[in-house]
């Protein structure tokens, strides 16, 4: 009633985990998956990491200033420390938030230079190894 499934390509391609190497093109023509783990580092040290500093700096620094000056912007206030970090937090947003997306086009474009690359030289190994195991040359 029920076929047995061979899972064998399939079963490669998930074996080998998030850290699989360049992606190589299986049995079955289908283009093994990459890993995001250097998306991921870029991503998380441009826009976790600050967002957690800032975060972590509004709850622990005091909304009020010691010298007891106004709080607020203008007219001699100044805003206490823990509204100063939102703000430069918020002037930080943008530009962090470019530099990431450059950076993950920066290692796209690594990558896809990287594996062209490779393809050229395993396709001469493959040629040349074509060439030597021929005896009519």
């Amino acid at each position: 009633m029920f076929g047995v499934l061979d899972a064998g390509p399939a079963l490669a391609v998930l074996s080998r985990g998030a850290d699989a190497g360049p992606a190589d093109v299986g049995d079955g023509g289908g283009v093994e998956p990459r890993s995001v783990r250097p998306y991921i580092v870029a991503l998380g040290l441009l826009w976790i990491v600050p967002a957690v500093l800032v975060l972590v700096l509004h709850l622990t620094l005091p909304d009020y200033n010691a010298s007891g000056q106004c709080t607020g912007l203008g007219f001699g206030c100044t805003p206490t420390p823990a509204d100063t970090v939102l703000f430069l937090g918020y002037l930080a947003a943008l530009p962090l938030f470019l530099l990431g997306m450059v950076a993950c086009l920066v290692i796209a474009v690594v990558r896809a230079r990287r594996d062209r690359r490779d393809a050229g030289r395993d396709e001469v190994e493959t040629t040349d190894s074509r060439d030597a195991g021929d005896p009519g040359r």
